[in-house]
C-alpha cells in the first residue's frame, strides 16, 4: 500500500534520469521537466508504508558494499529489474515494464533515508544498467568543462567539492556523476547540488558563499545546497575523457588536495598538477 504521507509527486531531472518523486534533496533547485529528452521514458517513484527490512544482506549479483565487514548494500535482478537491501534500514525494487521505483524503510527509520538513497546509490544503479559510465565522484565546472573528483566513500570528494565551491566553482554534482560515452562525445549529466558534508568537514558550511539552505540528516552529516551550474549536461570538446591526477596531488587551480580527478577541463591536465 502506498505512503500518502509524503505529499503529491513532482517531476524531476537529475543524473539524466527524469523522476516523478515526492522526494528531492535538501535546499535543491533542480529543475522541474515536463519532457523526457533522449526518449528515457519518466520513472515514477511510489513509497510503501514502513516494514521489518532483514538484517542480512542478499547473495549479491551486481552490487555490494560492505563496511567493517558489515554489508551496507546488496542487490540482485528481480523481475527484470532489480532488488536493492540497505539491512535493517531500507529495501527498493525497480520494474522496467512499469518504469517504477517503489521504496520503503524500517518502521525505525525515518522516510528520509529513502530521498538519500533514492538520488544516490539506486541513481547509480540505474545508470549503471543503463549501460552509461557512473563515477562516484564530485563535479565542479571549470572553464566550459567539468572537473570530476573520484574515489572511495570517506575519502574526501565532498570536501573538495566545498573547497572547489569556495572558490566559486559551480556544483555540478555530488557523489554521483553519470557520463554517456556510447553516443558519440562523452556527456556528463548534472546531479544533485546539495553537498553532504561529514562532521570533521562540518566547519566548511559556514564559508561557503551563496549556500541556499544547511540542515542535518539522519546519517549524521550536514547538507549544504549550492548554488548549482546552469547546464544540465557538459559534453567533451576532446571525444574524450581525461585522467588529470593520480594519487594525492595539489593542483594551482585549486587549493584543495585530492586523490583522483576525472576531467574535461582543457586546463585541468596532469602537466599543471605537482605532488
Amino acid at each position: 500500500m502506498t505512503d500518502p504521507a509524503l505529499g503529491a509527486p513532482r517531476r524531476l531531472r537529475v543524473h539524466g534520469l527524469t523522476l516523478l518523486t515526492p522526494f528531492e534533496p535538501p535546499g535543491s533547485s533542480l529543475e522541474p521537466s515536463d519532457a523526457e529528452p533522449d526518449g528515457e521514458p519518466a520513472i515514477t517513484v511510489q513509497t510503501l508504508h514502513p516494514s521489518a527490512v532483514p538484517a542480512d544482506a542478499f547473495a549479491p549479483e551486481f552490487v555490494g558494499m560492505a563496511r567493517a565487514g558489515r554489508p551496507i548494500l546488496s542487490g540482485r535482478r528481480f523481475d527484470g529489474g532489480f532488488e536493492l537491501r540497505f539491512p535493517r534500514f531500507a529495501g527498493w525494487t525497480h520494474r522496467p515494464d512499469a518504469a517504477r521505483l517503489t521504496g520503503w524503510t524500517d518502521p525505525a527509520i525515518e522516510p528520509e533515508f529513502l530521498a538519500i538513497t533514492l538520488f544516490g546509490a539506486v541513481s547509480a544503479v540505474l545508470v549503471t544498467l543503463a549501460g552509461d559510465l557512473c563515477l562516484h565522484a564530485s563535479a565542479v565546472e571549470l572553464d566550459g568543462g567539468v572537473i570530476a573528483f573520484a574515489g572511495p566513500s570517506g575519502r574526501g570528494k565532498s570536501t573538495t567539492l566545498a573547497l572547489a565551491a569556495m572558490t566559486g566553482a559551480p556544483c555540478f554534482a555530488d557523489d554521483v556523476l553519470r557520463v554517456r560515452t556510447n553516443l558519440g562525445p562523452p556527456v556528463a549529466h548534472r546531479g544533485t547540488t546539495v553537498v553532504r558534508l561529514r562532521p570533521a568537514a562540518a566547519g566548511l558550511a559556514d564559508q561557503l558563499p551563496g549556500a541556499l539552505d544547511v540542515r542535518s540528516t539522519i546519517d549524521g552529516r550536514l547538507a549544504v545546497s549550492l548554488q548549482p551550474s546552469t547546464a544540465p549536461t557538459h559534453r567533451s570538446s576532446s571525444g574524450r575523457l581525461r585522467k588529470a591526477c593520480a594519487g594525492t596531488a595539489r593542483c594551482r587551480h585549486f587549493s584543495a588536495p585530492r586523490r583522483a580527478i576525472y576531467s574535461r577541463c582543457p586546463k585541468a591536465r596532469k602537466s599543471c598538477c605537482s605532488s
